[in-house]
């Protein structure tokens, strides 16, 4: 006789039913279904939200470096911190090191470098600046910086230390400190034009878990000084300005900061911040991480707007001093040789290096500075790949 399969089904079901029903599961083996049912449904999700790559589209909104006029705010204090030399003794004064002193911490330093003036060797290397005569174009070009800080750059030759460069575009100097039990790389950075200061991608692609070391991402630019950034492909939200171009502007959640084409530097709060106005003002860099660490005074905060912030932790911070000068500062930490800052005492350290702004970024085993190809600090755990990179490029 034929059966119908359906009415099969139905009838083992309606027996299994009746079997629990007489004899019900322990409370283990359901808690334990339950709980397998959330892991698999939280590693589903951890996979696609956070391990499987996912490209973004970029807003498509640019911002003008023309027409914008730039701020000029006075020097800061100099830093009472105490400078660590090569062989980890404590120096005094002055940097022993003069510029012409033997050999190099950029490891691949060109021996002539082109002014802000002259056309880049390569119209095809991103590192390259972009030439005036061009850019101009009858309009007034911000974010040129040469006259500034006549005194800072040379006429084309490169001069290069242990622990300083200096060419026609950059000027940097690097230095290392001890302060409250940890180690600080502190990179003080003069710049003739803003398009030296640049920022890129991991893989040079915009988009959610696409990760690279900042050694590499610097290596792939020619950068003389490289740091993290603020890991915005970790989140789905936030603000996302790279190189004058608005990526992402989304539910705001955390202190920004923005760099402007004129080389001004602003921080803002959650409420404060508008990523249309700061397009419209001249918007070159944006950064959502924080917090902000300076009152307008260039003080220390005392409060902060993220309190889960506080635990000593490797950190990565960005300074700013005046329009063409700024500083890169990274904190080693969660090792046995350096604690690691917290927020509090990170912004008395910005204060004492005499920064009128100071932004600290993605922090904890992301943090690297990186001179050249060279990784200085000693990133914790050996380190982590980010989703982006600031550099200094164009020596």
């Amino acid at each position: 006789m034929n059966r119908n399969p359906q009415y099969d089904r139905s009838r083992r079901g309606q027996w299994l039913r009746r079997q629990l029903a007489k004899r019900p599961l322990p409370v283990w083996v359901l808690a334990a279904a339950d709980a397998l049912a959330l892991i698999l449904c939280l590693l589903v999700f951890a996979l696609f939200h956070h391990v499987l790559p996912r490209l973004e589209t970029s807003t498509g909104i640019q911002s003008s470096r023309y027409e914008q006029e730039a701020a000029d705010l006075p020097d800061g204090d100099l830093p009472d911190l105490v400078r660590i030399g090569a062989q980890g003794e404590a120096l005094d004064g002055e940097s022993p090191l003069s510029d012409g002193a033997d050999g190099g911490y950029i490891e691949e330093a060109a021996e002539e470098a082109p002014t802000a003036t002259e056309p880049p060797a390569d119209a095809d290397d991103p590192g390259a600046l972009m030439p005036l005569s061009d850019a101009l174009q009858g309009q007034t070009r911000t974010g040129y910086f040469g006259d500034r800080f006549p005194d800072k750059f040379t006429d084309g030759k490169v001069i290069k230390s242990d622990n300083h460069y200096r060419s026609a575009n950059v000027n940097i100097t690097v230095d290392q400190f001890e302060y409250d039990e940890s180690t600080l790389y502190f990179a003080d950075i003069y710049i003739r034009d803003i398009e030296c200061f640049r920022t890129a991608f991991a893989k040079d692609t915009f988009g959610r878990s696409i990760q690279e070391l900042p050694a590499d991402i610097g290596a792939r630019y020619g950068s003389l000084v490289t740091i993290n950034g603020d890991y915005y492909g970790a989140r789905a939200d936030g603000v996302v300005i790279r190189n004058g171009e608005l990526f992402r502007d989304k539910n705001i959640t955390s202190d920004v900061c923005v760099l402007y084409w004129d080389g001004t530097m602003e921080t803002y709060s959650r409420r404060q911040f508008d990523a249309q106005e700061a397009m419209a003002n001249g918007a070159y860099q944006a950064w959502h991480f924080g917090p902000d660490l300076l009152d307008d005074e260039g003080k220390a905060l005392k409060r902060f707007s993220d309190g889960s912030l506080g635990p000593r932790n490797p950190r990565t911070v960005l300074g700013y001093y005046e329009p063409g000068h700024y500083c890169f500062v990274v904190v080693d930490g969660r090792s046995d040789t350096s604690d690691g800052l917290t927020i509090k005492v990170l912004a008395q350290v910005m204060q004492k290096l005499g920064c009128k702004r100071a932004y600290n970024l993605d922090g904890g085993n992301s943090s690297f500075m990186v001179l050249g190809t060279r990784t200085i600090n000693h990133p914790s755990n050996g380190g982590r790949p980010s989703s982006d990179a600031i550099m200094i490029v164009g020596g």
